[in-house]
This record gives structure tokens, sequence and C-alpha cells, in this order.
């Protein structure tokens, strides 16, 4: 049911939520360039060319939080990196207030319910993310899907927790 529920709210968010992937006739063709790496450079102009707003740096982490016309805010963190800061791997994520009465059986159970996201907690906050591998190529337009499905998933995954956290305390 989780995994409908989200699938639906994926398909309207992914579509509504992303300026870039409006329909009309100026509708820019998908960027099929091939990377197999990027820098905080290629970062900064891939989130900022979908009207997304950088509003923080956090060099000591190789990454950047960003925020979306509509409010959501998400985290990039750059991943195997070599010598000249050119990057394989790229962790997408949103972090989210811990809903009351989550235990470590609810977060596993949400998790094996949901494959397509990473679910942890860190700092006293639950991280929802994606991971991408760039290791053999993807095109640059791969990483709006990422973001828009991070978009149209985590919410409702985090509402998910805090449905199973208020069930299993009403016994």
């Amino acid at each position: 049911m989780l995994k409908s529920f989200l699938a639906a709210t994926a398909v309207a968010a992914v579509f509504s939520s992303i300026p870039v992937m409006a329909q009309s006739d100026d509708t820019p063709a998908p960027d099929t360039r091939i990377v197999s790496a990027v820098t905080m450079a290629d970062m900064r102009a891939i989130v900022t060319g979908y009207d997304h707003t950088i509003i923080e740096e956090m060099p000591a982490r190789n990454g950047i939080v960003v925020e979306t016309p509509s409010g959501f805010k998400y985290l990039v963190l750059l991943k195997v990196c070599d010598e000249a800061a050119a990057c394989q791997g790229v962790l997408i994520g949103s972090i989210h207030d811990i809903p009351e009465g989550t235990t470590w059986e609810i977060l596993n159970q949400a998790d094996m319910q949901m494959d397509a996201f990473g679910l942890y907690l860190a700092n006293n906050q639950l991280i929802v993310d994606r991971y991408m591998i760039l290791s053999g190529g993807v095109q640059v337009e791969n990483f709006k899907h990422e973001i828009g499905s991070l978009m149209a998933g985590a919410p409702p995954l985090v509402r998910s927790i805090g449905q199973l956290a208020a069930a299993a305390a009403e016994g």
C-alpha cells in the first residue's frame, strides 16, 4: 500500500514540482550530455539551472544545501572524489524531524517497504536519500530525475513513518 501511494504521489509531484519540466513549445530538450564525474562547480550549475537556490555551502563535507521554489530543502554531497575534486558519487538527501514515537523497528519496516530511498538517523534527524553512481556515465538529465524523485517520495515516506509510530503507540 505504501509503495502504490508513494508511486502515485511521485508521478504527480515530479511533474509539478520542478519548473523546468513544464510542457510547452519553449521547453528545453532533456540534457543528454553524459558525465562520469562532477565537481562542486558542476553541481552548483546543475541545481541553479533548475531555479533552485543554494542556501548553504558545506566545504568541509564537499556539499551544498539547496532550496526549491516550493520551499523543499535538500542537500547534495559529493563522494568518491579524486585529487582534482572530480567525484563519481552524488548523495541527494532531505533532512526531517524524527516523527514522535519512532523506533528502530518502525524505521526498518518503512525502509524495507521503500527500496528506492536510503533511510537513516544522524544528529537526531531523519535522513531520506538517493545515491547516484556516475562511473560509467549518466545523463545530466538524471540529476533532475533523482531530485524530483526525492521531492516526491520523501515527504510521504516521513508521514508514513509518523503514522506507523502513532499506530504502534495506540497499541
